[in-house]
């Protein structure tokens, strides 16, 4: 474990930083729920913005409405509508795609 240096900051988020980094019990030993992220991103509104190129503002503004008044995943209604199949779909929304296509 690398030893850091406390700064002499009475800054309350710089302690609390230095105490997660050097307590072995902290944020190095929590693991990621892959599922349960994915079922964030799925349900998450804001990948509707991934899809202007390909369907459109206006039917993506549609989308995120019903998408917010309905409680169903922008890709599901994506689908429903005809706007894209579902390969093509799920190449745009793929985690991989939205974070290295900026």
């Amino acid at each position: 474990m690398t030893t850091i240096k406390k700064p002499a900051s009475h800054d309350p988020f710089t302690r609390v930083c230095i105490e997660l980094i050097e307590d072995e019990h902290s944020i190095y030993s929590i693991t990621a729920n892959e599922d349960h992220c994915a079922r964030y991103a799925e349900r998450s509104i804001g990948i509707v913005t991934a899809l202007v190129p390909h369907i459109g503002y206006d039917n993506a503004g549609r989308i995120a409405a019903l998408a917010l008044d309905n409680g169903l995943g922008v890709a599901e209604l994506v689908r429903r509508e005809g706007l894209l199949s579902a390969e093509p779909l799920a190449a745009i929304l793929s985690p991989s795609t939205m974070t290295t296509n900026l």
